[in-house]
Order: C-alpha cells, then sequence, then structure tokens
C-alpha cells in the first residue's frame, strides 16, 4: 500500500494562489464577458431547479455573482476560485498516492497551465465538472487507502454535487462502481 506524504503547504498554497490571479492578470479589460459566460450568468437571474442546457449549480453562482454587484470580476470570480481549488485538491492526491513537494509542485502546474489554463478562465460548467470529478477521485483514493466509510459518503456527496453540475459525471460514477465491484472495496 502506498503511504501518504506531508502536503508541502507553501508549494500548494503559492500555486493556488497564482491560479486564482491568471484569470484577472490575464484577461484584457477591453473584454467582456464571453456569450456562453453571459448565458450562465443571466440563468442565474432567473432561478430554477433545472435548465435546457444545463444542470443548475452554475446558476446558483451566477446569482450571488449577482449579489455581489454583477460585475464582471464578480462573474470571473468563480473560476479563479474553484480553479485555485482544483489545484489544492490535485495536490492532495498526489501526496496521498505517495509524491512528495516536488511531484505536488508537477501535479499543480499541471493544472495551473495547459487545456486547464483556459478552462479556469471562463465562467461554464466545465469548472465544477473538473472539480466534482477531482474532488471525487480524492476521496476515491483516501477510501481505498483507509477503507473509512465516511470518506465512500464524500465521495458519493462530491458526485451528487457535479450532477448538480454537469451530468458527465454519471461516466465517473458508473467507471467508479464498476471499478470496485472488482476489488475487496465492494
Amino acid at each position: 500500500m502506498i503511504q501518504p506524504t506531508a502536503v508541502n503547504k507553501p508549494v500548494v498554497l503559492v500555486l493556488a494562489i497564482i491560479k486564482f490571479l491568471i484569470p484577472f492578470l490575464l484577461i484584457a479589460p477591453a473584454f467582456e464577458l464571453q456569450r456562453d459566460e453571459f448565458l450562465y450568468y443571466q440563468q442565474g437571474q432567473h432561478f430554477d431547479l433545472g435548465y435546457l442546457e444545463n444542470p443548475p449549480l452554475l446558476s446558483y453562482l451566477g446569482i450571488i455573482s449577482s449579489w455581489l454587484g454583477g460585475q464582471e470580476w464578480a462573474v470571473r470570480l468563480w473560476p479563479a476560485l474553484i480553479g485555485a481549488l482544483t489545484v489544492m485538491i490535485t495536490c492532495l492526491i498526489t501526496a496521498r498516492l505517495g509524491g512528495k513537494g516536488f511531484a505536488q509542485f508537477l501535479s499543480g502546474f499541471g493544472v495551473i497551465t495547459g487545456a486547464f489554463l483556459r478552462v479556469h478562465i471562463l465562467f461554464q460548467p466545465n469548472i465544477l465538472d473538473i472539480f466534482f470529478w477531482t474532488c471525487s477521485l480524492y476521496f476515491l483514493v483516501k477510501f481505498i487507502q483507509t477503507n473509512n466509510s465516511k470518506d465512500f459518503l464524500w465521495l458519493a456527496i462530491y458526485i451528487a454535487l457535479g450532477w448538480w453540475s454537469k451530468y458527465s459525471i454519471a461516466f465517473l460514477a458508473a467507471s467508479i462502481l464498476v471499478g470496485l465491484l472488482f476489488t475487496k472495496h465492494r
């Protein structure tokens, strides 16, 4: 069994702060909300339990953005915050799998760059989808290592929250269930 290592808190914190600041530093003030961002923000102005295009969780964040004044920074706060949290959870997974400081840095850096760079700039359901997949996998790893039923409960909670953000988490849930059937953790 792989032994978890200590989380390198300074590395994780610096990476999370960088990830949080990127959307505010990279987007020129002349650019307004992208059309999809505006759609999800406007759905929050017409509160409902679901919409034709997507589940309601992102729209609830849109409502909070309107309570914060509805400016672009209030809408872009969510991708930045959720991106920073995704960096932190990714580093926690790496530590759980035995990765030391440099491995945690590389995994967090991977979430800061590449495709994740664009995803965590726009106010779209993908930010929540990636976040809830990451949280679910963290608790799956923790459950397999500790066999603590509370971790499995947290896994189920994050999958349920993921369902309220994007239905594609059903693929993860099905994969986990099938995978666990072939292990001693069933």
